[in-house]
C-alpha cells in the first residue's frame, strides 16, 4: 500500500482503526500484516525523488486508533511527546514496525 495524500505523509488502515501522520520526509510504503503481531511496517523516507526539496533531516511520526480495545507499540523510534521520533541516515530511510500488543 501507499499513501493517498498529496504530500504522502497520512495513512489510515481501516481494519485496525489505525491513522498515522508523518511530519516531514514521506511514507514509501506500507505493509499490513493482518493476523501478525508486526501488524503494520512503514517505510519512511527524508525526500520525495525528484521532487526538488530539501530532504528532511528527522521526523515524527505520530498515530492513534479509533477502536480503544486495541493498543500498539511502535519500534524503533525515541518517544516524544506521546510520538516517536525519528533521524534519518544520509541518503536512506527508516523502516518501523508497529505492532500490537
Amino acid at each position: 500500500m501507499q499513501p493517498r495524500d498529496l504530500a504522502r505523509r497520512r495513512v489510515f488502515i481501516a481494519p485496525i482503526q489505525l491513522e498515522v501522520d508523518l511530519n516531514a520526509g514521506y511514507i514509501d510504503t506500507v505493509t499490513y500484516k493482518p493476523g501478525s503481531r508486526s501488524i503494520v511496517e512503514l517505510r519512511l523516507v527524508p525526500v520525495i525523488p525528484e521532487s526538488g526539496a530539501i530532504p528532511a533531516q528527522s521526523a515524527v511520526l505520530r498515530y492513534d486508533t479509533r477502536n480503544t480495545s486495541l493498543h500498539f507499540n511502535v519500534t524503533p523510534g525515541m518517544d516524544f511527546l506521546g510520538a516517536q521520533s525519528y533521524f534519518f541516515p544520509p541518503n536512506g530511510s527508516v523502516t518501523v514496525t508497529i505492532s500490537q500488543m
